[in-house]
């Protein structure tokens, strides 16, 4: 539960009130509500997904790709020929979402450092990132999620008082409706759903957490981990969002901890470092999810012949971390990229996925009026996870564009790399000089790009012996022999990418109707139920719900009430509808526990005909969405960490800019990484959790409550353009799918994670709740100037300011290792490990060091120059949150569950009467790909219009 919170409670939770601000209050606590609520679900019905799967396949374990790549083959006829494809599909979505978490997350740090350090030292952000590099890149070599287990417990403590100290500088004052939009413009909505989705689903960490749960089944019932955790997240977001785009309204930044430093206060400066070393440990848990399926999927294999695999394991993850490092020098815009990455990823992984794998699962199961109604349910998500996809994308994508088309002549001599950027100061792309009109193009298609990057197809696979209750079904094994005795497969070089199958065929002989595939699980470290829920409320409190403000401030404060009600609502449906569809799929195959991504292939292998061709496929899809989403969100909390720190450190000393401040944290980051046991980040979660808490409520009383303006100052109702704003903020706050997957799938009992008061809906009610209080009240006190982290609008000169800023630097910091987890262990277990056979340990660091230098900037290729153009976009916090929210968690919280649930309900055809779950998924996955595709557009679009050369006092902040 731990783990699960700090995975959750990262740089989203803080872009809420940005996400608020795109959406307006009211359509931002109901948007919020619903979207988190859709993601719990969506992660549910994935885990129950795996499940199922995983009895049928009777392995222990198994990964989002390969979840949805066996729910796909046992699934309806036209969804089985996608089952392959599957599994590329989830990776590279896991990918792209874990990666922009990453970086999102070095944005926060950066971006915190640097406005709480303000009042000391003058330092641009791009050298605050570049201090913390080597701290990420060691805290990343942590190789053990139960190491990170006391980070993550003190990033939780931390988060928690910084996000108090920041409801203090809320509600210090009366807060205020007035100039606040209940109603934000419909065009702004996108936005709101990508960094809602990027903040709520931590879909690439759910399934990994799932499956090293001792007692996976508390994970699932109605007191479970998940539910409670993630009901807790959701509320947390929805208040941090009211709240603080009450309090700041329009002036907003990406992240709430960046309007802190108005205040000139050293408690305002103190929240912002805090929260910065907060999002520090939660980057190596959102890089680990990056590292896993770059380095196991993929890579792993070409070093199995090679003494030094351990190595080059920690070379990936020193890639992995200077990439994403990378990325958040080039893209200050924080809150248009946690909205596009969260429309572009979560749609897909945390809403549609999931159903299609539910529906696939459970498709030969159920009967003829429950597979109706599970068709006409999953139908709704998979509809809700495309719309969200589409819609928030193509938003975030215009709105990057216009900002990155204006700041082509304005960064080369500003950034690190001096003759980078164009020197063109007429900003008309047409009249731009070659090198600008390409990286204009280039900044366009950004998303594709950064999709392609990881779309590698290897076909040659690692023999090995699967164990009916001791093995993890994370690749493709072969196998030709098999024994009945001692229920053993063992598997033989035979030239097959599709051994998941033949595995599946053989042991289908035992005949075991009653195998359950939580008894069967054998995880060396499970977490309790407790540690699972403050997981759960760590990995979503992050620095999401310190954006709820920013996030209200793009929704009006109506929508955003609401907005942040449904989308809290949604995506704790997508998570029960996905964590569902893998227990199906668990049992189904006869396998204790699958991943997000492998849920999503065997999903769809047993799905409508037309998607099973591309199971092979989703795994990566997924592992590309949960990698880049979690990379997004290590990205937000070392720019939050950075940002905090640089704001508190500014006020005594020597201003450093925020590459500095990030520099200066890259050791430590690259050593809480290293921590492999989620066990071990239990404690430091618990005290991340506190202080998060602590956090939140010094904010609310301190500043939120304090000196309130009228609250019909306050837009009600935000634009429609900014509404994608919010939804990627909240969807980035709220969505915690990646971090859902792996507490169920680690949890001691996960029967316990779902049911009405299971862990996943308690901890996301308490976040909803937390997040529309945060969002509502900091908005109504800062109105249009709350920034992406409400710790940024704390007065950076104030004790209490910048104490609050420095606690919530300390929690980020550790939620940045449970963040990190979930893309180290996609590219190390499902790429990398079965590939070396020499020095695991040694090349698992190595991979760890990868993930966590990934984001560092280098020259040399043009790969490269989209890292440094997506860099300078990142301290842009809140526009960065609703970026990864609205590209990531668009797919990974709502689009991806929905269609796991409809390839897991297809073989039995039991959707219910009317087919009502086939349609329920279909709206899911079409609003996911919806705010996926509008969310992404929308933040894209912004972030490149935030850079245009405006007058002094017109500058965009934070």
């Amino acid at each position: 539960m731990l783990h699960l919170v700090k995975g959750s409670l990262g740089t989203g939770i803080l872009a809420m009130p940005k996400a608020f601000y795109h959406a307006g209050y009211v359509v931002g606590i109901i948007a919020t509500i619903i979207i988190g609520l859709l993601c719990i679900y969506c992660m549910r019905i994935l885990v129950r997904s795996e499940y199922e799967l995983c009895k049928r396949k009777r392995v222990p374990a198994m990964t989002y790709p390969a979840t949805a790549e066996s729910a796909l083959s046992e699934g309806p006829m036209f969804l089985r020929r996608f089952s392959k494809a599957s599994i590329y599909v989830i990776n590279t979505f896991l990918l792209i979402y874990q990666m922009g978490t990453c970086c999102v997350y070095i944005v926060f740090i950066a971006s915190n450092l640097q406005s709480g350090l303000s009042p000391y030292i003058t330092m641009e952000i791009e050298k605050y990132m570049a201090i913390i590099l080597l701290p990420l890149i060691l805290v990343n070599y942590i190789r053990n999620l139960k190491f990170l287990a006391p980070f993550s417990t003190l990033a939780n403590v931390i988060m928690l008082t910084g996000i108090a100290i920041i409801l203090y500088y809320i509600f210090r004052e009366p807060l205020s409706f007035e100039e606040r939009v209940a109603f934000g413009e419909v065009t702004n909505f996108p936005l709101f759903f990508g960094t809602v989705l990027f903040a709520l689903e931590a879909i690439g960490v759910i399934m990994p957490l799932e499956n090293e749960m001792k007692t996976p089944r508390s994970f699932m019932t109605s007191f479970g981990v998940l539910n409670i955790s993630m009901g807790t997240i959701v509320a947390m977001y929805a208040g941090m969002g009211f709240f603080g785009y009450m309090r700041f309204g329009s002036e907003i930044s990406g992240s709430i901890t960046l309007n802190l430093s108005a205040y000139h206060e050293k408690l305002g400066d103190a929240v912002q470092i805090l929260l910065a070393i907060a999002i520090f440990f939660t980057h190596p848990i959102q890089c680990y999810v990056a590292i896993d399926i770059t380095w196991n999927e993929y890579i792993s294999h070409f070093f199995e012949k090679y003494r030094f695999k351990l190595f080059w394991e920690y070379v990936i993850r020193t890639i992995i971390i200077l990439i994403t490092f990378a990325l958040a020098i080039s893209i200050p815009e924080l809150d248009l990229f946690i909205s596009l990455f969260g429309a572009f990823c979560l749609s897909g992984l945390g809403l549609a996925f999931p159903a299609i794998i539910q529906l696939c699962a459970f498709w030969k199961v159920l009967g003829p009026t429950e597979r109706k109604i599970m068709v006409a349910k999953n139908t709704c998500l998979i509809l809700i996870g495309t719309l969200g996809l589409i819609v928030a994308q193509y938003v975030c994508t215009q709105t990057e564009c216009v900002v990155f088309a204006a700041i082509s002549a304005k960064l080369d001599n500003d950034f690190l790399f001096p003759g980078y950027f164009c020197r063109d100061h007429d900003l008309r792309i047409e009249n731009a000089s070659p090198r600008c009109a390409v990286k204009y193009e280039f900044c366009k298609n950004i998303d594709f790009v950064l999709a392609r990057l990881f779309e590698i197809n290897h076909l040659v696979q690692q023999c090995k012996t699967v164990k009916g209750v001791n093995s993890e079904v994370r690749g493709y094994p072969s196998a030709s022999t098999f024994s009945k005795e001692n229920n053993e497969v063992t598997a033989d070089c035979v030239n097959n990418t599709d051994g998941v199958n033949n595995v599946e065929n053989m042991l289908s002989q035992i005949e075991d109707t009653d195998y359950d595939p939580h008894m069967h699980r054998n995880r060396p470290n499970p977490t309790s139920n407790f540690e699972t829920l403050v997981h759960l409320l760590k990995g979503s409190l992050g620095t999401g719900i310190l954006a709820m403000p920013n996030a209200f401030y793009n929704s009006g404060l109506v929508v955003g009430v609401i907005a942040t009600v449904i989308i809290g609502a949604l995506c704790t449906y997508c998570l029960h509808v996905l964590v569902k569809a893998q227990y199906k799929l668990c049992k189904r195959l006869k396998v204790p526990i699958l991943s997000y991504p492998l849920s999503m292939k065997y999903a769809l292998e047993k799905g409508p005909r037309c998607v099973k061709w591309f199971s092979p496929y989703a795994p990566g899809l997924v592992d590309g969405f949960m990698i880049i989403y979690q990379l997004g969100i290590c990205c937000v909390y070392i720019v939050f960490v950075a940002s905090n720190i640089k704001q508190v450190t500014d006020q005594y000393w020597a201003p450093l800019d925020i590459s500095t401040h990030m520099l200066i944290l890259l050791l430590p980051l690259i050593l809480i990484n290293y921590i492999r046991n989620l066990k071990l980040l239990a404690p430091f979660s618990t005290l991340a959790n506190l202080i998060t808490f602590v956090g939140l409520t010094m904010i609310l009383i301190k500043y939120m409550f304090q000196d309130l303006p009228p609250i019909s100052d306050r837009e009600m109702f935000g634009t429609l353009r900014n509404f994608s704003l919010y939804f990627g903020t909240t969807l980035f706050a709220l969505e915690a799918v990646g971090v859902i997957i792996a507490l169920e799938n680690n949890m001691k009992t996960p029967q316990s994670f779902g049911g009405y008061c299971g862990v996943l809906n308690i901890g996301m009610t308490v976040i909803v709740i937390l997040y529309i209080a945060i969002g509502l009240f900091g908005y109504i006190k800062y109105g249009s100037d709350a920034k992406g982290s409400v710790t940024f609008n704390l007065p950076p000169e104030e004790a209490m300011a910048q104490s609050i800023k420095i606690m919530f630097a300390i929690a980020i910091f550790i939620t940045y290792a449970l963040q990190a987890y979930v893309p180290v262990e996609i590219l190390w277990t499902t790429y990398l490990d079965h590939r070396i056979q020499n020095r695991k340990i040694l090349w698992e660091y190595a991979c760890r060091t990868f993930v966590t230098l990934v984001t560092c900037p280098f020259k040399g290729s043009q790969i490269s120059n989209l890292y440094v153009i997506l860099a300078i976009a990142i301290p842009r916090l809140g526009l960065f949150i609703s970026l990864f929210g609205a590209l990531c968690l668009s797919a990974l919280g709502i689009a991806f569950p929905a269609i796991i649930e409809i390839c897991v309900l297809w073989p039995e055809n039991d959707f219910g009467p009317f087919k009502i779950m086939l349609i329920k998924n279909f709206l899911l996955i079409v609003f996911g790909l919806l705010g996926l595709v509008v969310g992404t557009y929308v933040s894209i679009v912004e972030i490149i219009k935030s850079f245009k050369p405006v007058p002094q006092t017109d500058l965009p902040s934070l």
